[in-house]
């Protein structure tokens, strides 16, 4: 499982004094990341809450090789693979995680070499050949939290992002044992993509945060969303479509218990 294998490589997290990143650290073992998105390339972390995987991170991004890009290609293999959920990418290249998303607005890496999976690259999934050792460019980054809190939300909350006609939910992670999910959603009265890209938080305030609770796959809610800065909160009718990825097992402690879970199970996950 991710959690096992990311527990393998080297370990250490960032050294930090005085706000300042210092990168004669050891560097950690490769980040797999989730990929959704077709005409605009998302990244997710697959997080746990054991260092130096305690963060949860969506980036949007492009892909190349040799200066040309190369999201055509992913986007056509997807559109050839209808039926597979998932697509992930490891990184080539040993980093730190935090140098992704800082210092805030600069980061310290841009850039890395990575391969994509069709599939979860630890449960089967096979690298495609014309995304092999791939140029991962970094264009923004959509959410960055360290998984540190002293306790999670008591209803579920999600981050909304995308780009366009392509919109994805984002369970907030907080604290153990807790749950990551990515949903493809169509939401028709969704803010604009300025707003999207200031930071959307979607809150369904019925809800218990549980994973038996979560979204599912084809269900219709309405959430109490709020754009960051805004002084009002926006009602919004989501229609998922797409479960893309569910996990819970590497989520369930702090302690390193990866068992997939009778929720797993059901979703198929």
């Amino acid at each position: 499982m991710e959690g096992m294998n990311k527990m393998t490589g080297m370990s250490g997290m960032t050294a930090m004094k005085g706000g300042e990143m210092h990168h004669h650290e050891t560097a950690e073992p490769p980040h797999n990341m989730m990929i959704v998105g077709e005409k605009t390339i998302f990244l997710s972390h697959l997080p746990m809450f054991m260092a130096p995987h305690n963060f949860q991170l969506i980036l949007e991004a492009t892909f190349s090789v040799g200066g040309k890009d190369v999201g055509a290609v992913y986007a056509k293999d997807r559109q050839s693979h209808p039926n597979v959920k998932m697509y992930t990418l490891s990184p080539l290249d040993e980093f730190k995680l935090a140098t992704l998303f800082t210092p805030p607005g600069d980061p310290a890496r841009k850039s890395f070499q990575a391969t994509v999976f069709r599939g979860h690259l630890e449960r089967g999934g096979k690298p495609i050949k014309d995304l092999t050792n791939i140029t991962v460019t970094v264009q923004r980054v959509v959410y960055a939290a360290k998984l540190d809190a002293p306790s999670k939300s008591k209803t579920l909350e999600y981050r909304l992002f995308g780009k366009h006609d392509e919109r994805f939910l984002a369970h907030v992670i907080g604290a153990a044992p807790d749950f990551d999910q990515l949903l493809a959603v169509k939401i028709p009265n969704a803010p604009m993509d300025e707003e999207i890209d200031r930071g959307v938080s979607v809150e369904l305030v019925s809800r218990g945060n549980s994973a038996a609770a979560r979204i599912k796959e084809q269900e219709s809610v309405v959430g109490k969303a709020h754009v960051s800065g805004a002084h009002q909160f926006l009602q919004l009718d989501i229609q998922s479509t797409v479960e893309c990825y569910f996990e819970e097992g590497e989520l369930s402690s702090a302690d390193g218990s990866f068992k997939q879970t009778p929720e797993e199970k059901k979703a198929g996950f």
